[in-house]
């Protein structure tokens, strides 16, 4: 499974064992998602930010955006 996020930080986390004061919160998701990725079942990938996809899901985009990210989805 590909994870495809456009946030550096909750990649490197997911991916690294890393820990402090400010990643408490996420602590136990955090080894979810790094058990998956050290067995090679999910794969964390980078994509930029003007090319994720599931931001027409998830927020208020303009229509040119819109327009880009759903023909992309499309072919």
């Amino acid at each position: 499974i590909i994870i495809s996020g456009d946030n550096q930080g909750s990649l490197y986390i997911g991916d690294h064992a890393t820990s402090h004061g400010r990643t408490k919160h996420i602590h136990i998701q955090s080894f979810f998602i790094r058990e998956h990725v050290n067995k090679k079942e999910v794969i964390l990938e980078y994509v930029n930010t003007k090319d994720q996809l599931a931001d027409i899901l998830t927020k208020c985009t303009k229509r040119i955006v819109f327009t880009r990210l759903m023909n992309q989805l499309i072919y």
